[in-house]
């Protein structure tokens, strides 16, 4: 049971702290990116999970970094809510 609830945590918590250490080393982050940086972490994780022997005491890194990594990466490519296009001032 133990084993089942880290792994749970693992799962979860990883993909929390990566989207707030985003929230707080960036300012280019925003919400919109965050969820789907923590979706994809999700996401990254269930395949971690299938395809590779890892030990789940790993998985809290892996959610963090690919939370983190993939919530800027979409940050950088989706506008944020209430963003314009540049305007060039001369």
């Amino acid at each position: 049971m133990w084993a089942v609830f880290l792994q749970s945590l693992g799962l979860f918590g990883g993909g929390l702290a990566g989207i707030f250490a985003l929230g707080i080393f960036t300012r280019r982050a925003h919400g919109t990116g965050a969820l789907i940086g923590f979706a994809g972490s999700a996401i990254v994780l269930a395949i971690v999970q299938q395809r590779t022997p890892l030990h789940f005491l790993l998985y809290a890194g892996i959610g963090t970094i690919s939370a983190f990594v993939l919530g800027y990466l979409a940050s950088l490519v989706w506008p944020g809510p209430g963003s314009r296009p540049s305007e060039h001032r001369h």
